[in-house]
């Protein structure tokens, strides 16, 4: 399983925000102002850590905690509906 904290480095350096920005409640919304960044960011997120996510594995994902179980459970091969 890929540790919550190399999620969160990921996503870290490609916001460029410091990792202290993302605490788990936090929302992506608040994070990502175009939806297209997101997309690159799942993108990015499948490359690093080497998973695979479906747009439907996003869906009802608002917080950085969602995020991070969505892709704990895809490196588990587990679904990942949020």
């Amino acid at each position: 399983m890929i540790e919550a904290s190399s999620i969160l480095e990921v996503i870290s350096g490609f916001l460029a925000v410091e990792p202290a920005e993302l605490s788990p409640e936090r929302e992506l919304k608040e994070l990502v102002s175009e939806s297209f960044v997101l997309v690159e960011l799942v993108v990015e997120l499948q490359e690093v850590l080497g998973i695979q996510l479906q747009g439907r594995d996003l869906d009802g994902v608002h917080t950085v905690q969602q995020l991070v179980q969505v892709v704990q459970r895809a490196s588990r091969g587990e679904p990942v509906d949020p």
